[in-house]
């Protein structure tokens, strides 16, 4: 069986409401297409990124694990990527991420958990600064 726009499951989909789901996550999402039509594999690495993003949302989940989320973005998707994970925490989903850019980690995080040698090094503030972060896991 198919799934419906709100995670149910349903003999046959509902291409208006699959439209107006697909409409309304490019406006959330700020999602740069030329239409609700356009294949993702047409759209900018940012934008794809968005996609996945509103797919995900679509099945109003309350814990997120997102893998590098912005590799190979440009710096105004990264924002715009930041945000809608920041307003997804605020509004009380449970979101790990999982990064390799210490920067973005720092940023992002409420708290870091760093590992070294594939086991917990240290669990800090989010906001720590680099060189304290680094210095449990150099």
């Amino acid at each position: 069986m198919a799934r419906s726009p709100s995670g149910s499951e349903a003999i046959f989909i509902d291409l208006g409401a699959e439209r107006r789901l697909v409409e309304a996550s490019i406006g959330q999402l700020d999602i740069q297409a030329a239409g609700s039509r356009q294949e993702v594999q047409y759209l900018s690495g940012g934008n794809q990124q968005k996609v996945v993003m509103a797919r995900s949302l679509a099945a109003r989940p309350v814990v997120f694990l997102l893998e590098e989320p912005t590799r190979g973005i440009d710096v105004g998707a990264k924002a715009e990527i930041y945000a809608l994970i920041r307003r997804l925490a605020d509004d009380g989903a449970a979101v790990v991420v999982i990064s390799n850019d210490l920067t973005e980690m720092v940023g992002l995080s409420d708290e870091i958990v760093a590992l070294f040698e594939g086991k917990v090094a240290a669990i800090l503030s989010g906001g720590t600064p680099e060189e304290k972060v680094l210095a449990h896991i150099a």
